[in-house]
């Protein structure tokens, strides 16, 4: 940068464009990945519940398919039901995630409620 050499003293160019090479892109990068860290954790946590909410909808499905065909192996998706609600249990979400965190344990206490009557039948 020639230009700055014949604004500024030699050392201060150098020095000058030292920031604008090296420590400027470094902090450029260091700023967006502070401000894309928060939504690349949502995103994680978003993922993470919609995995229980697929595995929820496979057991319902497979409520479905058992009462017609097997009704003898509604324990094991009881057990199945216990090892989600286990999982769900010991995650630790931020606060802001709560509510969805209760809507989730609302959906499989609901799923819970359905196979312990089909199993009284």
């Amino acid at each position: 940068m020639a230009w700055l050499e014949s604004l500024l003293p030699y050392r201060l160019a150098q020095w000058t464009e030292l920031l604008l090479y090296a420590v400027l892109p470094v902090l450029l990068l260091s700023g967006f990945l502070l401000a894309w860290i928060p939504r690349l954790f949502d995103w994680r946590i978003s993922a993470a519940m919609q995995n229980f909410y697929g595995e929820l909808k496979f057991l319902e499905t497979d409520i479905d398919k058992t009462v017609t065909e097997d009704p003898m192996s509604l324990r094991r998706l009881l057990a199945q039901l216990d090892n989600i609600e286990k999982q769900v249990t010991q995650l630790d979400l931020p606060t802001e995630f709560s509510e969805r965190w209760y809507t989730l344990r609302e959906h499989l206490a609901a799923a819970r409620e359905r196979l312990l009557t089909l199993r009284a039948r």
